[in-house]
């Protein structure tokens, strides 16, 4: 028995390194993106600065998505009676496990065509040099500083839906939080530059 737990430590330990290394490589990969993320949404927004904007409001919205919807259908009642339910239960708990892992991933992957806020100068020169709009520079540089917004009101969601998740109308209201956000900020961020 404690050699069984002693391997399952060991197993558990692993992972835990392995899934640092990969965490490692994404970040220093997403560091060395920036120019070729800019230059895929740029094409794909066919040259156009609102279609521009709308990719990078999806690509902000998407973790508070990600962390939200998992939370928000309906719980059902288990009765905790033997040890299949009580494996029933955890299975369930770590459902959200891989939710939670891609949401945190696709908010750095998010800030990789964005600059940051406190230092906004380095990407908001390769944005200049891969799309030559000053227009996208600034929409860009909006969005540095909404993206930290709309990923807290997406945590915000998530745990609204997680705490009131046997009231209906909380768990709308978190997806509507979720999905609201990234829009609105979309809708601001156009205006004041776009006009």
């Amino acid at each position: 028995m404690s050699r069984g737990r002693h391997r399952r430590s060991h197993t558990d330990l692993y992972w835990a390194l392995g899934a640092l290394a990969v965490f490692l490589v994404y970040l220093f990969v997403l560091v060395k993106a920036t120019s070729p993320i800019v230059h895929v949404l740029w094409l794909v927004s066919a040259h156009n600065p609102w279609l521009y904007a709308a990719e990078l409001a999806l690509l902000v919205g998407l973790p508070g998505l990600l962390f939200t919807l998992p939370r928000v259908p309906a719980p059902r009642t288990i009765w905790v009676g033997s040890a299949t339910s009580r494996r029933h239960v955890t299975r369930r708990r770590r459902s959200r496990t891989l939710p939670d892992a891609l949401g945190l991933g696709t908010f750095l992957l998010a800030q990789a065509p964005l600059p940051p806020p406190w230092s906004p100068r380095g990407v908001s020169s390769t944005i200049a040099n891969v799309t030559a709009s000053p227009e996208v520079v600034e929409l860009s540089r909006q969005f540095g500083i909404g993206s930290l917004i709309v990923f807290a009101v997406g945590i915000g969601a998530a745990v609204l839906a997680q705490v009131y998740r046997h009231a209906p109308a909380a768990r709308i209201g978190a997806l509507m939080l979720a999905v609201g956000a990234p829009v609105f900020a979309w809708a601001w961020v156009t205006h004041a530059v776009l006009g």
